[in-house]
Formats: C-alpha cells, structure tokens, sequence
C-alpha cells in the first residue's frame, strides 16, 4: 500500500546516505521519493475518495447516523411526479405526484380533456380496505363523467350549472350502484370474474373527487364523495393570495353530515356515529364502495361464508343500512383572472398543511417564477416559512416535500425511512394534483 501522503524529502545533501554517496544517487533517490509520493496521492484522490458528480449528498450526510441521503430523498419523492405542458393558455399546465404509505398504494389520480381539448377533467381517489374500488374509480369515473357531460342535451327550463351538477351526481350513483349492487348479479354470470376483480372492488372502498373545467367559458365543477379536497388559490390585485375551498370534508367532524346520518337513522343517534367515526369504523361518511356498510347483513354473511371467508362481518348495531352514500356534493365557480391555480389532493396532504399553508407555497413558488405576478404591496406577499424549502420544479413534489419535512432532512429521512405498514402510523398515501390557470406559470 502507497503512503497516503508524500513523504518528508530530506533536509540537508548527506541525512540518508552514507558518506562519500555519488550526487547522482542522491538525486536517483529524490526522484524516487517524490513519485511514491504522488502515487499514493493519486490513489487516495482517484480511488478512495473518488465521488460521482451526480450525486448530490456529501461525506457528510453519508456520516450521519441513520439518515437517508439527500439523493434518496430526492429520489422517492421525485418517483411519481409528471408536469404537462398543455397547448390550452387557459389551462397551460398541471403537476401531479404522489406517495405511497400503504403497499401496494390505495390512490390513484386521473386526467382527461375532451377531444377538442376545450375541457378537462382532474380526479383523485383515496381508497381503503385495499386497491380495488379506488383502481375502478380512476379507469371509469372521471371518462363516464366526460362523456356524459358531452353528450348532455342542455334545456332552457333549467340553468346549465344545475343541469351539469344533476349529470354529475347521478353519473357517481349509477357507478357505486353498479360497484356495489352489480357486483352479486356478476356472481351468477362469471363467477370467477366477481370473486376476483368484482366483489373486491365493493368490500375495498375509495373517496372521489373530481374537477371539470370548461375552457371557454372558465366554468369549474368540483364533485366531491368524500374527504379528499379541492382548493382555489386566488391573487388580489395588492399582492394578496387567499383560499377559496371548493369542497367540504365529508366525515364525522362535519356537523351537516352528522345531522345527516342522524336524520336517516332515527334512534340510532347513539351508535350510528361512535369514537368519531360511523358505525365505530368508517371515518369519511360518503364513499364509493364499502358494501359493508351497504348489503344486509344476511348478504354480507353469504358472500363472506361462501367466497372471502377473510372478509369481516358487518359492525356493531347494523340495523338499517345502507349507512354511507356515494352521492357527491357539486359546487361550481366561475373562474376569474384572479385564480391562479387549483389543488386536488387526498386527505393525507391535509393531514399535515392547511389550507392557508397549501396556498402560501404554491404562491411563493410562483412568485419566484413569475416576475408578472401582482405584487404592488411586498408586505402582503405570504412570508416563505424557514422551514419550507425550495428545491422542486414540479409543484405536487413541492407541496409533499414541505408535508413532510421541508428542509429538515432528519424529518424528511424519518417520514420516507419507515416502510409499510408501519408508515401508516406516521403518514397516510398522498396524491397531489397542482392545476394552474392562464398567466400564471
């Protein structure tokens, strides 16, 4: 092994040789001295410290004791995400992402626009209980609420807002109808097709919500089944960005929904909803799927003792389902030059930003890209946190990374080190979709 630094070169003519030594071995021996000198400093710079260039982290990071290198956190975070440029200036891009808690991940996001590109269509489905429904949910919701907004025969008895919004809701119904209900007609037409992709799709069970947006005359349409959320982020002309929510959260904590189950279960007050959740299990209160809290009990108990002997019996004080719907609440908008951007996310993004937090990093981001932007008062620009970070160009990447750590790699590396299912206990699936509108980006 080369010294790994060169060696001292002698101070005076005669400290290594003997006397009367020639000069010309003098300088053979100096000569020989300097290159294993060199030789071993090469070593060292080439080989055993050498660093790839592309790989960001340093020595270290590399040092510190159980924490994940910023090129993997990176890297899971970077995974999934997808920025597209659209060729509509009114919707001229979107980024999406997301991260999986549970595995295989239980959400699932789609986007369409209509072949004229005059319209498009985000969805985001949060599932549970498994993959199945919310999976159905994303390769047939948002299409069969496309083509049946396209091909709606407008009349002049009725406004347009109301008529989509009807055609939107009975377009989710007759879905979870066919998930839930159709499902056990598929027993008796292909057995093995039911117990294999249809009767999963009704025990799992998934939230929905999805937005529609009409290009030409800026009409947006947000259904929401569930506790999934969409969210406006609007700019006044002083430089001022606020919130506009375009969905409720559809759980217990919801006191409309509270009242609602209650009205449609009279006498059940005291179990219909208990430990914050329905029947004692179900946290959101409108969901596609979960025929457990739909089919009787005797169905239920039929297809558990006859096909998924796994599958858990009905809850506690189940007298009179069905106890959760899938009918979504509608709310429409016209958007105006002062929205800038929707988010569509699943609840675990709200699970650890508000809704102020969500606007505030989306508009610092666009400040930072966007020199057009109104800023005619800096005072009433949100104030970027120290804690939030900066490094993403697609804006889903953006929001998740701040979800969970920002700049602190010591939390990022805590939130992406634990694996399924222990992951749950810290963090829930999370998909992100960032829309932005006009002269925004």
């Amino acid at each position: 092994m080369y010294t790994s630094s060169p060696r001292r070169a002698p101070k005076y003519p005669n400290e290594h040789q003997p006397e009367n030594s020639a000069d010309t071995n003098w300088w053979i021996y100096l000569l020989g001295v300097s290159l294993l000198g060199g030789l071993g400093w090469a070593y060292q710079h080439h080989f055993k410290y050498h660093h790839n260039p592309t790989q960001p982290e340093t020595r270290e990071e590399e040092e510190e004791d159980g924490l994940l290198p910023s090129a993997s956190i990176n890297k899971k975070l970077r995974k999934h995400e997808k920025t597209v440029l659209t060729k509509s200036s009114k919707i001229p891009r979107f980024d999406t992402n997301q991260l999986a808690s549970n595995s295989p991940i239980e959400d699932y996001h789609t986007e369409l626009s209509n072949d004229s590109k005059d319209a498009w269509y985000f969805g985001v489905f949060d599932g549970h209980a498994g993959k199945y429904c919310a999976q159905r949910l994303a390769n047939q919701l948002v299409q069969q609420v496309r083509d049946n907004v396209e091909k709606m025969e407008a009349s002049k008895d009725q406004e347009l807002p109301e008529q989509i919004g009807q055609t939107i809701v009975k377009t989710f119904e007759n879905l979870d109808r066919e998930i839930v209900w159709g499902s056990l007609g598929e027993i008796i037409v292909n057995t093995e097709k039911a117990v294999q992709v249809s009767i999963p799709a009704a025990i799992s069970g998934s939230c929905a919500i999805i937005g529609y947006i009409d290009t030409k005359t800026m009409d947006l349409y947000v259904a929401n089944t569930g506790d999934s959320r969409a969210l406006i982020g609007t700019l006044g002309n002083d430089g001022k960005w606020s919130s506009v929510e375009m969905s409720n959260d559809q759980n217990t904590t919801n006191s409309k929904e509270r009242e609602r189950l209650y009205s449609e279960h009279p006498g059940e007050e005291k179990t219909v909803i208990s430990k914050g959740r329905v029947l004692g299990s179900l946290a959101p209160t409108r969901t596609f799927g979960d025929s457990r809290y739909k089919w009787s009990t005797r169905t239920q108990l039929a297809i558990r003792d006859n096909f998924f002997p796994r599958m858990r019996i009905p809850p506690p004080h189940y007298s009179t389902p069905p106890y959760v719907t899938a009918t979504p609440e509608v709310r429409h908008r016209r958007l105006n030059p002062q929205d800038k951007f929707m988010v569509v996310a699943s609840d675990g993004l709200f699970d650890m930003l508000s809704n102020d937090e969500i606007v505030s990093l989306i508009g610092t981001y666009l400040h930072d890209r966007n020199p057009k932007l109104p800023d005619n008062d800096p005072n009433s620009q949100p104030a970027k946190n120290n804690n939030w970070a900066y490094i993403d160009d697609n804006a889903a990447t953006h929001l998740i990374r701040n979800a969970l750590g920002g700049k602190s790699r010591k939390e990022l590396s805590k939130m992406l080190s634990v694996e399924a299912p222990h992951s749950r206990s810290l963090r829930d699936d999370i998909t992100v979709t960032v829309i932005f509108f006009e002269d925004s980006v």
